[in-house]
């Protein structure tokens, strides 16, 4: 195949689509990458295949797909995700290669490959390498594989933190629920129907949540935008798939909407954080919990302390463990006596937090089990909790805390008959030099 070897540069593989690149081309590059691999590493490769945004990443990344397959190799598509997304994927996923097709920050008639094996850069004598098998026609044939891992995003929300939003404007290929097996089903309608603050017509339902998920909206009584914590991150899916085509249905939801969850998921979350499966538990139960360190150090070189105080007893060390995610802690302590049990958690030379959980009889929630998931709110905050007519027990806590007023004094020198006494020396000191210099 004769190609432009202009577009075979030092670090990628970039040219203009449908003159420079096309899915043919796409097809023999993903032939001559998986070789490449393959005459590398010594067998058939597991290469996981990304793409951004640009809309002739698709096509681009389906060439490259069938071409990798068409080699003998196992393509995985790992869907739309930012190129370091591709090498968080090449890591934890056990395969030996990541091909991710971006065109960066070029023009949008452009795009590109950017390649990586083994966790290295592919580049240089690489790339020119790939020309080479290309021009002499030295590609390997096989039947190899085409899977999709589409949690790639996922992950890297675990590990990197900050928030991921699937908000797509239209359905990915094929059935959107493939998205997200096994826990949300595809409704479709020919007339637009609300989903919380938003129209849909192509409407993905929750068949399930958790306890520490949050429903913005819903479809028919079933949620449709959930937000759910996800390692050091979040992430928001919002089931109303083409709210954006019917975003001129509902005066400006779509936009409130949009600016509005925006603006929450982007407030900070502290560095490091305690999650805890629940906010009541029974006495005598053991009370696991996990904790995220945002400082992302290896679990070897960090220092976890974490002490735990129930009701009107002792403080007592927990012991904690890695869970292998970077910054993940896990631990567990008893809750043994009805009451709040108050958990903090340090890191040596870093930050801190703290959690409560209330500890009842019984799991009722009667005024009693509300009244000790205020007060375990209330201590995790530095707050307290009080009933009704005990109200000024706040005003005496927010008083007890207050530092005292300085005393303010009035000082009036010129008042005061002693201000002549400074003065006076200082003329006597005068006359005195004077004297002894001769002066008068």
């Amino acid at each position: 195949m004769n190609v432009p070897s202009v577009i075979f540069r030092e670090y990628d593989v970039r040219g203009i689509v449908g003159e420079q690149l096309t899915p043919d081309f796409a097809h023999t590059l993903g032939r001559a990458f998986a070789t490449a691999v393959h005459r590398r590493i010594g067998k058939a490769p597991k290469i996981v295949v990304g793409r951004d945004n640009r809309p002739s990443g698709d096509g681009l990344a389906r060439g490259i797909r069938e071409g990798i397959a068409a080699a003998g190799g196992g393509a995985i598509d790992i869907g739309q995700l930012p190129t370091p997304a591709l090498y968080l994927a090449e890591r934890q996923l056990g395969v030996d290669a990541g091909l991710q097709v971006t065109g960066s920050h070029n023009p949008p008639e452009f795009n590109g490959f950017k390649m990586v094996v083994g966790g290295e850069a592919f580049f240089g004598g690489d790339i020119q390498g790939l020309l080479g098998l290309i021009q002499r026609d030295e590609l390997e044939v096989g039947k190899g594989t085409l899977t999709a891992d589409h949690t790639v995003l996922d992950r890297y929300v675990r590990v990197r933190g900050g928030t991921l939003l699937l908000l797509p404007d239209r359905a990915p290929a094929g059935a959107a629920s493939s998205l997200f097996p096994g826990i949300w089903t595809e409704h479709l309608t020919a007339v637009a129907e609300e989903v919380g603050p938003l129209k849909a017509t192509e409407i993905l339902r929750r068949s399930n949540t958790e306890v520490t998920d949050v429903v913005l909206g819903a479809s028919s009584g079933m949620p449709a935008i959930v937000m759910s914590p996800a390692g050091n991150g979040r992430v928001l899916v919002s089931g109303a798939m083409d709210a954006w085509r019917h975003r001129g249905t509902n005066g400006n939801g779509f936009d409130r909407f949009f600016r509005g969850v925006l603006a929450e998921l982007g407030q900070p979350r502290g560095e490091l954080t305690i999650d805890m499966p629940a906010s009541l538990v029974t006495a005598g139960s053991t009370v696991p919990f996990q904790v995220r360190s945002r400082r992302m150090q290896p679990a070897a070189t960090e220092t976890i302390l974490a002490t735990v105080l129930c009701g009107g007893g002792a403080t007592g060390t927990v012991r904690v463990w890695p869970t292998g995610e970077p910054g993940g802690y896990a631990g567990e302590f008893p809750a043994a006596t009805v009451g709040t049990c108050r958990l903090d958690v340090s890191v040596a030379d870093g930050p801190s937090s703290s959690a409560g959980v209330a500890v009842v009889t019984a799991p009722r929630r009667d005024r009693a089990a509300a009244l000790l998931s205020l007060e375990r709110l209330a201590v995790a905050t530095g707050g307290v909790a009080v009933v009704a007519g005990e109200e000024q027990q706040v005003g005496d806590r927010i008083r007890a805390q207050e530092r005292p007023a300085a005393a303010r004094t009035v000082v009036r020198p010129m008042q005061s008959p002693w201000w002549i006494l400074p003065f006076a020396i200082c003329l006597a000191g005068e006359w005195w030099l004077r004297r002894r210099d001769g002066l008068r």
